[in-house]
């Protein structure tokens, strides 16, 4: 077998000299990865562990924190509590504010006195003794006042009693527009869950998270009950004192939380129900963290955070079996994946309250250390592969080089030749011969050139000629604004296929089930309220509505058929399938359409289809069966695809009850 004066010296010198440099070169390169993988194999288990320690020593110092926050609030509630009782068992005198009947029956301080907004319920009868309890409680502001305005997280102080009184500091106007003016204190869990009933060993408890009556947004707080007797045998529940903390002021500080490994902090309460979260967690979470409301209307009643706020039951398995493990489990931490990403999940107990600090790593970010050292070994692999390889590159260049370029002088001119005339026909432009200095070789290649640039200049006129003679059809053919082909060539392409089809069915009787058996079928089709888009918005979105559902209808459609724009808003289908996929074709159009959003402005659109088969008539009357469908589905309710056969029965049912 011949081979070139090339060839035959490069491989005598790879059998002889490059073989056994390579192979000893790929056995060190295979070692050092080795050796590489092994070592960052340990040291991402080392990272692991530290990172996790790291993290968890974070949150613990976080949690408690919060723990100390909270129980500054306990005690001062504790305090509060005294003090109320004091004032109870003690009325103060001379200390009276004043009062009248709201619109609605409701009893309402009438002024701010530096004190508290007061409502009493339009339910509860306002006989002297509940006024005089009322005014009684005046004595609170003071002390509601001392602790509301001594802490920045303190946001409001109230007093909520069993005779329906709610007495709220600091004061604001219309306390009567914001709680109902027949609210039922029952009703409201800042009352009831740490009434006798629900707290009978009378100490502080706290909420979960809600939304503020008030119109603070979304709220926690700190309860305590308040009992009026001089022991604590015969003494009578009076009411609950609390003091609210917004969610928002939790929400701030968890965002400010520097943590290690791009985590992100987040608290869960003893149901498992998130508290407050940042943007980072609602991402993974599939959340949206409720940070105000907006009110419209008075809140008659509890409205507590969503049940998909609840991590226990969460609509993804893994994270509903994570935070199981974590909330109701006694692991400290745990991993679960969403959508292809590892996550791992931390806990900390807040003592006081039984919430949990949750803090949340993404698997890559603790990844991420160790992929560094990885990159950073193979980095310097890759730089020692390199230089072994310039050096045995260089050296391999020495040798041959002389005897490259001599065969090369040679064999260029031939390789050349030969690829131009293998590419003959396949390509507008071969590569010119270059000279070499030697006569024969020069001659050849000179005759060679001069008839390349002939036949190129040739070939490149009739390349010219075809493309504006294609571009002119393509124009003739289609739609200028759409980019669908126009009525006439659909006309035209439509009637060839039609009548070749007509030929097919007649020859073919393998199905007798009419509706398994393909055939001609047409689809026209109408943007339903078009008029009115163009009135409404410009016909300069009208545009952009047809050039959309064009678009939208040539994705349906697919190679199921053939789309043209008739004019207008109209548009035709053309297929040949049978009866079912024809209608399933139709809706699926239909479907599409009304799922879409048009134009920038957002623009829903619906459409009304008319179909028919053709059975045994011409393409001319079948598109006339298909239009005379389309306007009884416009005249059924638009949005709707009706058939022509079934338009053709509901006629002959027509004339049958009238004979």
């Amino acid at each position: 077998m011949s081979q070139s004066i090339g060839n035959l010296i490069r491989q005598n010198y790879i059998r002889s000299a490059l073989v056994p440099i390579l192979v000893i070169e790929v056995m060190l390169i295979v070692l050092y990865f080795a050796i590489n993988a092994y070592i960052t194999d340990r040291f991402g288990e080392l990272t692991l562990q530290e990172s996790q320690n790291n993290l968890q020593e974070v949150i613990d110092s976080q949690a408690n924190n919060i723990d100390l926050q909270l129980n500054e609030i306990s005690r001062s509630l504790q305090i509060l509590r005294d003090e109320q009782q004091e004032i109870l068992n003690n009325p103060p005198r001379n200390i009276s504010a004043n009062f009248g009947l709201s619109d609605g029956g409701a009893w309402v301080k009438q002024e701010d006195n530096g004190g508290s907004a007061v409502i009493v319920s339009s339910v509860q009868a306002l006989t002297e003794d509940i006024k005089n309890r009322v005014q009684h409680s005046e004595g609170f502001d003071r002390l509601f006042k001392s602790v509301t305005d001594h802490n920045p997280r303190i946001v409001a102080t109230y007093f909520t009693s069993h005779y329906h009184m709610t007495r709220y500091y600091p004061y604001f106007d219309g306390i009567e527009t914001v709680l109902p003016e027949n609210y039922d204190i029952n009703n409201y869990n800042f009352y009831y869950e740490a009434n006798a009933t629900n707290n009978p060993d009378r100490k502080v408890v706290w909420t979960g998270a809600y939304l503020d009556p008030a119109g603070q947004g979304w709220m926690i707080s700190g309860l305590v009950p308040i009992y009026r007797g001089v022991d604590s045998e015969g003494a009578s529940f009076e009411g609950t004192t609390g003091i609210d903390v917004t969610i928002d002021s939790l929400v701030s500080k968890i965002l400010d939380l520097k943590l290690p490994y791009q985590s992100s902090a987040f608290i869960l309460d003893a149901e498992g129900t998130v508290l407050a979260m940042p943007e980072k967690v609602e991402t993974v979470l599939g959340l949206q963290e409720l940070k105000s409301h907006d009110y419209k209307e008075s809140i008659e009643g509890d409205v507590l955070k969503p049940e998909d706020f609840n991590l226990l039951r969460h609509h993804n398995a893994d994270i509903r079996s994570a935070a199981k493990a974590l909330v109701e489990g006694d692991k400290d931490r745990t991993y679960f994946q969403k959508d292809g990403q590892g996550y791992y999940l931390y806990k900390s107990p807040v003592d006081l309250t039984g919430w949990q600090l949750m803090a949340l790593v993404p698997e890559e970010a603790i990844r991420g250390a160790v992929q560094s050292l990885e990159d950073l070994s193979q980095f310097i692999g890759y730089l020692a592969v390199a230089g072994m390889l310039l050096f045995y590159v260089l050296f391999f260049i020495y040798l041959i080089r002389n005897a490259k370029h001599t065969a090369e002088d040679l064999a260029q001119p031939v390789i050349t030749l030969a690829n131009n005339t293998a590419n003959l026909g396949k390509t507008t432009k071969l590569q010119e011969v270059k000279l070499t200095g030697i006569d024969e070789l020069d001659q050849l290649a000179t005759r060679f050139n001069e008839m390349n640039r002939e036949l190129t200049a040739r070939t490149e006129q009739l390349i010219l000629s075809e493309i504006q003679r294609r571009e002119s059809q393509s124009k003739a053919n289609t739609d200028y604004l759409t980019g669908l082909f126009n009525r006439r060539y659909f006309t035209e392409t439509v009637e060839e296929r039609w009548q070749r089809a007509i030929s097919e069915d007649s020859s073919d009787s393998s199905s007798d089930n009419s509706h398994d058996k393909r055939e001609n079928i047409l689809l026209a089709i109408d943007i339903d309220h078009f008029k009115r888009i163009n009135d409404t918005h410009g016909h300069d979105i009208g545009d952009e509505v047809l050039i959309a559902c064009a678009r939208v209808l040539k994705e349906a459609v697919g190679d199921q058929g053939v789309v043209a724009r008739m004019g207008g808003e109209e548009f035709s289908v053309y297929g040949y399938m049978n009866y079912r996929d024809a209608v399933a074709l139709a809706d699926k159009i239909r479907k599409a359409v009304e799922a879409g959003s048009f134009t920038s402005k957002g623009l829903k659109l619906t459409v009304s289809i008319g179909l028919d088969s053709g059975k045994d008539i011409g393409f001319s009357d079948s598109f006339t069966l298909a239009d005379k469908a389309l306007y009884a589905a416009k005249r059924d309710g638009r949005n709707r695809v009706v058939s022509s056969s079934t338009l053709f029965h509901e006629e002959e049912s027509h004339h049958g009850h009238c004979a």
